[in-house]
């Protein structure tokens, strides 16, 4: 099973995710807080983590770097939202 990394704004998702069945580290978990993305980037490509992440221009590194992510993007959100909101 993949594993993820949260990135900080994310980090509130840990919970849920395990619940899910996830195997789900912080950020913070990993002493990485406050680092710059790049470094969070070429960690989670190194330990063979997903990132999942809220930050744009960490989304575009790790595309970049060719690591498997996902970026919560306002457009994902919406879909999702969306989505609900056509089920009722």
């Amino acid at each position: 099973m993949m594993k993820l990394l949260l990135d900080e704004q994310s980090s509130g998702l840990k919970e849920y995710l395990e619940l899910l069945g996830w195997e789900v580290l912080t950020i913070n978990d990993v002493k990485l807080s406050g680092k710059p993305d790049k470094e969070v980037v070429k960690y989670a490509k190194q330990k063979g983590l997903t990132l999942i992440t809220r930050d744009g221009g960490q989304a575009d590194q790790a595309s970049m770097m060719d690591l498997d992510h996902v970026w919560i993007s306002q457009g994902l959100i919406a879909k999702a939202v969306d989505e609900e909101l056509r089920k009722k």
